[in-house]
């Protein structure tokens, strides 16, 4: 009797699961890489253009102090009564009234659009860190003209009283002429296109 011949085995069909799942991970794992990084170099960026920025707030500190010097150079009678263009032999330029963004205006669409179509942007040198300084003084005023006459002007109270409420008649009495308000603003133009606005209003 011939012994039944036997067949050989056959392995099951391979699927692979376990590469597709390797895969899988390994693309999860990438792209998670990828998310740190660029969350990295998001806050290097941010922290750098915040230093930027503090540089430029920081830079605008000259543009306000050569405004006050030239203030207290410049107020002396009817000198500040009027605009003064920058020219041959004004080396400064200075608003005598206030201006204002119109509504829903930025400072610096302002600043592009109507203070730099003017001859009074007092324009520095660029400092060591790339920073320009650009500084303008308005006087706030409704008008130009002088300030007593009906140019409604902001200012100081004038002050007087004595020098002393103990010593009866013959005190001395003190007055104190008011002072006008003007308003500085210094703009900063600095490294990676870092614009910056600093304003201070100063009674003179």
């Amino acid at each position: 009797m011939a012994a039944a011949s036997r067949r050989p085995a056959v392995a099951p069909a391979q699927r692979g699961v376990a590469l597709i799942t390797a895969l899988v991970v390994l693309l999860a794992m990438t792209l998670a890489g990828l998310a740190v990084v660029r969350s990295t170099l998001t806050s290097t960026r941010v922290a750098g253009n915040l230093a930027f920025q503090q540089a430029a707030t920081q830079s605008a500190d000259v543009g306000i102090e050569a405004a006050i010097a030239w203030l207290q150079t410049n107020n002396t009678g009817a000198r500040l009564h009027n605009h003064i263009d920058i020219g041959p032999t004004e080396p400064v330029g200075y608003f005598a009234s206030r201006e204002e963004p119109a509504a829903n205006q930025s400072w610096r669409a302002f600043w592009d659009n109507v203070i730099a179509t003017t001859a009074r942007v007092n324009t520095l040198p660029a400092d060591g860190a790339g920073n320009r300084v650009s500084w303008v003084v308005h006087r706030l005023c409704n008008a130009t003209g002088n300030p007593v006459g009906g140019a409604g002007c902001e200012a100081t109270p004038d002050l007087s009283g004595g020098e002393s409420g103990s010593r009866g008649s013959g005190v001395v009495r003190l007055q104190t002429a008011a002072q006008r308000y003007y308003r500085i603003t210094a703009r900063v133009d600095g490294p990676r296109n870092t614009v910056s606005f600093v304003q201070v209003v100063v009674a003179i």
